[in-house]
């Protein structure tokens, strides 16, 4: 009789102090998941985001977990998000988590989610299905332990500048360049999507909207 071995995820939760309640109710489900055995980790106020990741990483790599699954504290999923995440087999692959960007007096969603245009410069992309990408945030995110043991990621998470001092890219964005130069592959499900909690002014979601009906 062949029993599935549970494969071993390490739950990296870098935090302030709190998480959102339906992200604690993710994470009850998937620690009482047959099929996983979950590590949880949620290191507070540890300062800037890249100590935070590279402290993750550090403490992964000492568990016996073959995957890592990154979840910002105000971000919960689908519950079946762990699973379909881990059953595409991909080196490293994210669900759909949308961000609010500010423009003048207008307020709109978009995802955390890049490809390369034909300048190859990073411009937002909106998907389906499963699609290969170039780089994403690590709002909902799931990599291969193998990935933070490439020789090429000593220090997985770097905030990379421009020669004048300004912001090249985030630590995030910096990781995806140095993983996919390293040969491995980023894919985004855009079937997984997940709830993003964040405080909005509805005025300025209603002015894009009443634009948009106008249509300017």
């Amino acid at each position: 009789m062949i029993v599935d071995r549970k494969k071993k995820v390490f739950i990296a939760i870098p935090n302030l102090g709190t998480i959102v309640p339906s992200l604690a109710y993710n994470l009850i489900q998937w620690t009482h998941d047959p099929r996983y055995t979950v590590q949880v980790f949620m290191p507070q106020n540890i300062f800037p985001q890249d100590a935070a990741r590279n402290f993750c990483v550090k403490k992964f790599l000492e568990s016996d977990c073959e995957y890592i699954l990154w979840i910002d504290d105000d971000v919960f999923c689908p519950m079946d998000a762990l699973h379909r995440l881990v059953s595409h087999d991909k080196d490293m692959v994210g669900a759909a988590v949308f961000a609010m960007k500010y423009e003048g007096d207008e307020a709109f969603p978009y995802p955390v989610t890049l490809r390369f245009n034909e300048e190859k410069k990073y411009q937002v992309y909106y998907g389906s299905g499963l699609e290969e990408i170039d780089a994403t945030g690590s709002a909902c995110l799931l990599i291969k332990r193998k990935v933070y043991e490439h020789p090429s990621i000593e220090r997985p998470y770097i905030f990379s500048y421009h020669r004048d001092g300004t912001l090249s890219l985030t630590c995030d964005f910096d990781f995806n360049r140095r993983a996919k130069e390293a040969g491995f592959k980023l894919w985004a499900d855009w079937g997984i999507v997940c709830s993003h909690v964040k405080e909005v002014d509805l005025k300025m979601l209603n002015n894009l909207l009443v634009r948009i009906k106008n249509g300017k």
